[in-house]
């Protein structure tokens, strides 16, 4: 096992979207206003920007990494080309002064490979970014979506970056140029938005009890000319329906109002929301404004209690829609689609001993699902 020590920590106590991992063995996260990767395979840690700001949430896909922060501070970095190898032979057979790392104390470069690991991250592709102005408050949290081949001619055909921000804003921006495509403003503070894996609907969570739902629809154009050439239908996003989640009132102006977490799967077949009361509500996505959208409803192992606040949650890849909660104290909460219209819901703990971390589970709890079509 390999230990990084960092200064990683989060001055906000309710926002945790700072992990991401897009990719097999790759993680990224910030230390300080640095964003580092780590490659839990080849054990190497490589720096890969330093920010002007005090990142708030940070998300990254394969090809693009975003980081949000204070006042609006926003700023996107292309991944694509720092994927090529590292030549090692090259860097072994080069001047001895050249290897050196900055830090010179014999007892902390206890190998080839750490000297390699400080190579790359002092002498590599690491740059500082320039920031943009999205909103004008905290940016809560970025979400990225990119087209696929087989959508619809409704959707975005670039990547894009769906950002939240606590000015009741959800700003939708070209990831490349980081242009700004549409703006949509709700009636609260934005804590997290995302676009279903159709890129069909886009849906916000806030301070307040809703869960808000956007569709994709065609956008009223001005009266044309009798002779004039037919132009490309413009889309935008039109609010189709609110639901008001489980727990959550009007009239509460408690630190417990609103949700942090949402994540639709990657098969685009459900969309979870957790409040901070610690209730998970599993939607059908496929009719999320129809009445009998609503799945099922569970607790997580804490409910009703700010130390079991859901502060993040996302679905695993691959096949199965297995979905990962994590609460304020990082207790874990794990549950799936079992496909027997059942909802199976673990609640494991973490013990250290020795340095090293063992996962055992406290029950398996299961709510059988309603029988219903949408």
């Amino acid at each position: 096992m390999k230990h990084h020590l960092l200064t990683r920590y989060s001055s906000h106590w309710q926002l945790r979207s700072l992990i991401s991992s897009p990719e097999q063995d790759i993680v990224y996260f910030p230390n300080g206003t640095d964003i580092i990767s780590i490659n839990s395979k080849t054990r190497e840690r490589e720096l890969i920007a330093s920010l002007t700001f005090l990142p708030r949430c940070l998300v990254a896909s394969k090809d693009w990494l975003c980081c949000g922060g204070d006042n609006g501070n926003y700023t996107a970095i292309s991944l694509k080309n720092r994927s090529a190898a590292f030549d090692t032979s090259s860097f072994l057979d080069s001047d001895p002064d050249a290897r050196l790392p900055l830090d010179l104390d014999p007892t902390r470069r206890t190998n080839i490979g750490e000297m390699i690991d400080a190579y790359r991250r002092i002498r590599g592709r690491a740059m500082t970014t320039h920031s943009e102005k999205i909103g004008a408050e905290i940016v809560n949290c970025i979400t990225l979506w990119s087209p696929r081949d087989d959508l619809s001619e409704r959707v975005y055909k670039v990547p894009v970056a769906v950002v939240s921000n606590n000015d009741c804003t959800v700003s939708i921006l070209n990831v490349a140029t980081s242009d700004t495509l549409e703006t949509l403003k709700l009636p609260d503070f934005v804590n997290r938005s995302a676009i279903s894996p159709d890129g069909e609907l886009l849906v916000a969570i806030c301070d307040d009890p809703f869960l808000y739902i956007h569709k994709r629809m065609p956008k009223a154009e001005p009266r044309r000319e009798r002779f004039e050439n037919k132009r490309s239908p413009v889309y935008q996003w039109v609010l189709a329906g609110r639901i008001q989640l489980e727990s959550q009132r009007q009239a509460d102006r408690s630190q417990m109002r609103g949700s942090f977490a949402l994540s639709f799967s990657r098969s685009g077949k459900y969309l979870a929301v957790a409040t901070q009361y610690g209730i998970i509500s599993i939607f059908d996505a496929e009719c999320l404004t129809e009445t009998q959208s609503l799945m099922v409803s569970f607790t997580t192992s804490r409910p009703g209690r700010q130390a079991g606040a859901v502060r993040a949650m996302d679905f695993s890849p691959g096949p199965f829609d297995l979905l990962v909660s994590m609460n304020s104290l990082l207790r874990c909460n794990v549950s799936r689609d079992d496909s027997k219209r059942y909802f199976a819901s673990e609640h494991p703990t973490y013990s250290s001993h020795s340095e090293t971390m063992k996962l055992t589970s406290t029950g398996l709890d299961r709510v059988k699902w309603p029988s219903r079509h949408c």
